[in-house]
Formats: C-alpha cells, structure tokens, sequence
C-alpha cells in the first residue's frame, strides 16, 4: 500500500464513458487533479484512461498519464497503477 491518496470529488458530465474527478494527494505529472475515464472504444475495446484536469474537471492535458491500461473498466485499478489508494465516498 501506498501513502499517496486518490480522493474521489464527483461524476463528471461531458466525457465519454464513465469519467470521475479525483483529488490527488501528491502531483501526478504536475497535475493535482486527474479525470479517470472508462470507456469502450470502437477499434480497441474497454479502456481506463486517466487525464490531468483542474479542480472543476477540465481537461488540461490529453496525454494519457501513467496507470492507464487498455482491456478493461476500472477506475480503481488505473489509479493503484498510478501509485495512488483510491479515496471513495462511504457507501
């Protein structure tokens, strides 16, 4: 386990797939907020992409950043390949 958090903030609107916002405890490429998306992609298939963004879930940056992965939906697992422990609301 690591002591870098992933704190979850919200849903975000107006990304494809299911896109979340997370607050990052530590920069992740200079970027202390990230958007993970989970998608299903016309010619590769299930895909967990995480981006950099802004407080407010702007995308800032289009580089896929590290903990991305291809072959599957998981918001979590893309951010443990980050180095970070999701942070998720109390159910």
């Amino acid at each position: 386990m690591t002591d870098k958090t992933a704190r979850y903030v919200r849903d975000l609107d107006g990304w494809r797939g299911n896109a979340k916002l997370y607050e990052l405890s530590e920069p992740l490429d200079e970027h202390k907020f990230v958007a993970v998306s989970a998608v299903d992609a016309m010619f590769s298939g299930p895909e967990t992409y995480s981006f950099g963004c802004d407080a407010d879930g702007n995308n800032v940056d289009f580089c896929e950043l590290p903990g991305s992965f291809r072959g599957d939906f998981d918001h979590e697992r893309a951010l443990r390949g980050a180095g970070y422990e999701p942070v998720l609301p109390a159910a």
